[in-house]
């Protein structure tokens, strides 16, 4: 500090050497040196009056110091200190130093604390702490992460067989048989008649023939609720553009947004409508549940999609997306998934990030969660027969009953509960299925795009209507201009092309990211699907 004042000095008596009249200088020099004192003052306030003294720079350190070397005694106004006090300290002394030197100098994690020679692991608080650190979430135990099995997927008997029920039988209408349980026989002798009488007519060991119509139907839902009619209407456009298999769109949505809605698929031409076809559903939720608080709870109505295995009851698969979804590949690629589920998968999502560092749910989650980053609800492949055998409802509803102070995403992070204590219940498929702002606004964390292309656009966080991040809203505005029945080429993919080429957009690592890898993966599947 008193550097400061004799630099401040010496400045001052430069200023009455080089400038003014002797009056200002002296005004001048007046003036400077009460703000220096004012702020020495503070500076005083601060630091508490007194420079901090490290624990190896004390008095009593350098009072024993002197003791030894004989440089630092009573001689400078330092009285020594009683014989038994300098004798403990010199001895703690001691003993800090032999195990500093026992430990190379290093902190040993597993150092032996007791004589049986257990190794104790000791932890050290990071002061890197996140929001709801000490929240008792963190007594349940890491999950268990599975990754996917490379088999076929299997049928559904499997679960119901072991289980003691029959396989359903789906009749012609695509309806789930009721399940009966199966015949066992309660007497030996029943087993024996039976045995004999297979043996005199051998067609009886044929079990009966199961009748099973497969569903060759694309089933897609949206939930659209508020003003997010036209962002499902753009969803649905993107799906048919290149989708050769038929679409079944489940379309739950207010009351008062139906009419809208069926107007706007019956303007499309004669040849995408025979694509498709769609129904309108109600928004609905349990009997015995409180509907405006569930569906509330989140963004408007988000809450439904967890309870569409019991609505759909006629349905065995289903793809659930987000009404912020674009489409870039054909649903078949995504709908394959479903061949790649183990016996025990009932649906399939995405991490919610890649990395951990900018990760939101291993930083500020105050609930259990799935794997190391948490998943990502926007694109869901769901297993309907299999979440219904599971008893997906009976457990998600108690879930929420326990959770619900402490989540934040709604509906997400109920699934994130359920599936943390079932990892073995979900398949995780890549992030291009699923590529958001998340993956691109600071550096790309989604790696694969470059290889495999982007397959689904997620414009979460608004960003198809602010403009935080154009590279998003200029692919949303493109699907929304591009007119159904017109080359894809020049009405489609040469204007997003210009568009992403555009300074605001290229400027963004989003931009950056996203063109080469969106542009060629579109002009990949209409090349595919003959719509050049």
């Amino acid at each position: 500090m008193w550097d400061v004042v004799s630099l401040h000095v010496s400045f001052m008596f430069f200023i009455c050497r080089t400038r003014g009249s002797r009056k200002r200088c002296k005004t001048s020099i007046y003036l400077l040196t009460f703000i220096s004192l004012v702020l020495a003052g503070f500076y005083g306030i601060y630091t508490g009056g007194s420079v901090k003294q490290t624990d190896r720079d004390t008095p009593l350190r350098r009072v024993v110091q002197g003791s030894r070397d004989h440089h630092v005694g009573p001689a400078q106004g330092l009285p020594l200190p009683p014989e038994d006090l300098l004798h403990n300290n010199l001895q703690k002394e001691q003993n800090i130093n032999n195990i500093f030197q026992n430990n190379n100098g290093v902190n040993n994690p597993e150092r032996s604390l007791d004589t049986n020679q257990e190794k104790h692991k000791i932890s050290f608080e990071s002061d890197d702490k996140y929001p709801g650190f000490d929240k008792p979430w963190k007594k349940f135990p890491d999950p268990i992460i599975l990754e996917p099995q490379e088999i076929a997927a299997q049928n559904v008997e499997n679960q119901v067989h072991n289980a003691g029920l029959a396989a359903p039988q789906v009749n012609n209408a695509g309806l789930d048989a009721p399940q009966v349980p199966k015949q066992v026989p309660v007497a030996a002798a029943n087993v024996n008649a039976v045995k004999n009488e297979r043996e005199v007519n051998p067609e009886i060991e044929k079990p009966p023939a199961r009748s099973y119509v497969v569903d060759h139907r694309i089933h897609v839902a949206v939930v659209c609720c508020g003003d997010r009619s036209e962002e499902t209407v753009v969803m649905l456009k993107t799906a048919v553009i290149n989708t050769q298999q038929k679409l079944v769109f489940h379309i739950f949505a207010e009351e008062e947004l139906k009419p809208g809605l069926s107007q706007m698929l019956e303007s499309w031409p004669v040849s995408f409508q025979a694509k498709m076809e769609y129904m309108l559903h109600s928004i609905q939720f349990p009997k015995g549940e409180n509907p405006e608080e569930w569906k509330k709870m989140f963004k408007t109505c988000a809450t439904q999609r967890l309870f569409l295995p019991d609505i759909l009851k006629d349905v065995d698969s289903l793809l659930y997306v987000d009404t912020d979804i674009l489409f870039i590949q054909p649903l078949d690629a995504i709908w394959s998934f479903f061949k790649e589920f183990n016996a025990t998968q009932i649906a399939a999502l995405t991490p919610e990030h890649e990395i951990k560092n900018i990760g939101w749910y291993n930083r500020f989650a105050r609930h259990p969660y799935y794997g190391m980053t948490g998943l990502n609800s926007g694109v869901m492949l769901m297993n309907l027969t299999r979440m219904r055998a599971f008893g997906w409802t009976q457990k998600i509803v108690p879930i929420y009953r326990e959770y619900k102070m402490k989540i934040t995403w709604g509906d997400q992070d109920l699934i994130n509960i359920l599936f943390h204590f079932h990892p073995d219940r979900v398949f995780v498929y890549p992030c291009e299925w699923n590529f958001r702002p998340d993956h691109c606004m600071y550096t790309n964390n989604c790696h694969r795009i470059n290889d495999h292309g982007i397959a689904v656009i997620h414009g979460n966080r608004g960003v198809y209507h602010n403009e935080k991040q154009w590279p998003f809203r200029m692919i949303y505005e493109s699907f929304l201009n591009y007119q159904l029945g017109t080359t894809t080429a020049m009405h489609l993919i040469q204007p997003l092309q210009r568009k992403l080429s555009e300074p605001k957009s290229i400027n963004l690592y989003c931009g950056k990211t996203l063109i080469q890898p969106l542009v060629s993966t579109l002009r990949k599947a209409c090349q595919e699907n003959n719509n050049l």
